[in-house]
């Protein structure tokens, strides 16, 4: 048969394989599969968010394909620092990858804080077809850096605390406990954390800010005595 408009022949479509674009009745030369080992992820702000992706192909044709990962930029507002593989991500640039018949490859991504925000929502990755926008799939990728900040702990005097004396750190938040108790013929005296004096022994403080904590014990001036105990016969 003749096309009516331009007397061009014209086939009825039985069977076959097809893309760029896909032709209803045959099989789907390209597909793709985009996943990602987390899509959130905390992190201190000096330190990075990784994600692995896994970019799969899932032509029916069996045949590998070439597939390309974009990154959109206008998903980054706040301005994360962004790598792929190693390098840094220039907004919307594919990045090609050559996949095998329902395999799969593999990129690396991580996500660094940028100059002021510290958390960045909904980081867009596409893996799509180079030639046919009906064939692609999405991923969005979360980050939220945090702060830590140093709590030292020292004593004065002769007892033990905890968190025992040195530096420990804590995220930005966290309400951390010290206790105090005193060695044999001290007494608990004060805890002085900053600038703020606590009289019990067992407090909890919230962490803002690199702080110090110290612990003061004093000799008891009570009068020590000696308790002994004994049992004759049967029991305790």
């Amino acid at each position: 048969a003749n096309d009516s408009v331009y007397g061009t022949p014209v086939f009825r479509l039985v069977a076959g394989r097809s893309s760029c674009p896909w032709e209803d009745g045959t099989q789907h030369r390209e597909g793709v599969q985009l996943l990602s080992s987390t899509y959130y992820q905390e992190a201190e702000e000096s330190s990075q968010a990784v994600y692995v992706l896994q970019l799969s192909n899932t032509s029916e044709s069996n045949e590998d394909m070439t597939y390309d990962l974009v990154f959109d930029h206008t998903s980054n507002p706040s301005g994360a620092i962004i790598t792929i593989g190693g390098s840094p991500v220039v907004g919307n640039t594919p990045y090609t990858y050559t996949i095998p018949a329902f395999g799969s490859a593999y990129a690396t991504i991580t996500v660094s804080k940028g100059p002021s925000a510290m958390q960045y929502n909904n980081l867009k990755f596409t893996l799509q077809s180079q030639c046919d926008d009906q064939v692609s799939q999405d991923v969005y990728l979360s980050a939220l850096f945090y702060k830590t900040y140093d709590l030292t702990v020292t004593q004065v005097g002769q007892g033990v605390t905890y968190p025992g004396n040195g530096v420990n750190n804590y995220r930005e938040g966290s309400s951390v406990y010290l206790y105090a108790s005193p060695a044999a013929g001290n007494e608990f005296q004060k805890w002085i954390v900053g600038s703020d004096v606590y009289t019990d022994a067992s407090i909890a403080v919230s962490i803002t800010e690199n702080i110090t904590a110290t612990a003061y014990f004093v000799a008891t001036t009570a009068t020590q005595y000696s308790l002994n105990v004994s049992v004759t016969g049967n029991g305790t």
